[in-house]
């Protein structure tokens, strides 16, 4: 279960988001440790950024002044 959020910048804005959630594997159930999630720049499709979920399948993932869309 993933859930995005978006978080209000130091200065006001809303140039900052993020997804937060687990990685599970439903059909097998058991999170997923070292599950890799990636934000691409919708134009060119490189990465703006990438986490790995933690033994338990946790992630956080925060993007910081994004002035572009991702997807």
């Amino acid at each position: 279960m993933l859930h995005s959020f978006p978080p209000i910048g130091i200065d006001g804005t809303k140039n900052t988001g993020g997804v937060k959630g687990i990685i599970y594997d439903s059909i097998n159930d058991y999170a997923l440790q070292s599950a890799s999630i990636s934000v691409y720049k919708q134009s060119d499709s490189s990465i703006v950024e990438f986490q790995l979920s933690n033994t338990s399948g946790n992630l956080i993932l925060k993007i910081y002044h994004r002035k572009y869309p991702c997807i």
